[in-house]
């Protein structure tokens, strides 16, 4: 288990964490060493917890469908054994990897997050903008042209470009203050334009869905329960909450499947269609917690659940 799963959980934290580095040198250009490294140990951590819960689901997988392939498992079949006696090594197995999940989910990723997002802002704030050559910050580029600031990107709801002759950077929770001096801005479209002594907005460099919110996956749980609590929390948000104690606590039920499923395909195609199904059963979740709330949303993933591990360990001859 360990050193199949182990390789494809690590590969899986490997592939999250460099989307996510792209995601950012997309919207930043990283102007220390220091800023680097702490983009990238907020990438790292952000994908830790997905890592933990494929190589915890994949463990069981591997484990029976390499005893088959060797024919290991038809050794022991001839001497008695039977598929419930790899439950105790499964569960040792989930149980260890479930616990990190549950720390990681509740803890490492919303700091890391938190810090991510930190570094984004810092990123902006330290950029020195060059004559010649853009610099991105978030959704804008700007760049310096003989003193003048040139900028372009979005406005509100439409994409302008404009001068000014001074800007200014500051950080501001989730987003970027930018302070533009005098100047002029117009749509790309031509719908419309503007001269201004100054303009003031906040640009999204972090991980919230609009500039100016820290996003809900950066709450620690602590403050999210404290949220919960006192009614500022929308049903969604509740079930932000409850998820990350439930997604590990029902892959436990779903690494079980593991063991009936191995013993009938390929650790890769079994991983793969598991974490597939789940996936999907996970996002019609989450569509079900906007309109019914936690408990719908809860049922959601556990009821399908428990009848596949049931059907799977019925139908095991071998178990």
């Amino acid at each position: 288990m360990a050193r199949t799963a182990g390789r494809a959980g690590l590969w899986v934290w490997g592939i999250l964490a460099a989307a996510a580095l792209a995601q950012v040198l997309a919207l930043l250009t990283i102007p220390s060493w220091r800023c680097a490294g702490l983009i990238a140990v907020g990438v790292l951590g952000s994908a830790l917890t997905v890592a933990l819960l494929v190589a915890m689901v994949a463990g069981p997988i591997a484990a029976v469908a390499s005893l088959r392939e060797s024919g290991a498992w038809l050794g022991l079949r001839s001497v008695g054994v039977r598929g419930r006696a790899l439950l105790g090594s499964a569960a040792l197995w989930a149980c260890a990897l479930g616990g990190s999940a549950l720390l990681s989910g509740h803890v490492l990723e919303p700091l890391a997050r938190a810090q991510l997002r930190t570094a984004r802002v810092e990123a902006a704030v330290g950029l020195r903008l060059y004559e010649g050559r853009a610099t991105v910050v978030g959704p804008w580029a700007l760049t310096d042209d003989g003193g003048v600031v040139r900028f372009a990107g979005a406005l509100g709801e439409d994409m302008a470009v404009g001068a000014a002759d001074s800007v200014q950077l500051e950080p501001s929770r989730s987003g970027l203050a930018v302070t533009l001096g005098a100047g002029e801005a117009h749509a790309a479209s031509g719908a419309w334009a503007l001269t201004y002594d100054g303009l003031s907005t906040t640009l999204n460099v972090g991980g919230a869905a609009s500039a100016g919110r820290v996003d809900i996956a950066e709450r620690s749980s602590f403050d999210l329960w404290e949220r919960v609590q006192a009614g500022r929390l929308n049903p969604y948000e509740r079930w932000i909450w409850w998820k990350r104690t439930a997604i590990p606590c029902i892959l436990l039920i779903v690494a079980a499947l593991g063991l009936p499923l191995g013993a009938r395909v390929g650790p890769g195609i079994g991983a793969g269609a598991l974490g597939t199904v789940f996936w999907a059963l996970l996002r019609v979740s989450d569509a079900v917690a906007q309109s019914q709330g936690a408990g719908w949303a809860l049922a959601t993933l556990f009821v399908p659940t428990v009848v596949a591990v049931a059907i799977g360990w019925a139908t095991w001859r071998d178990r």
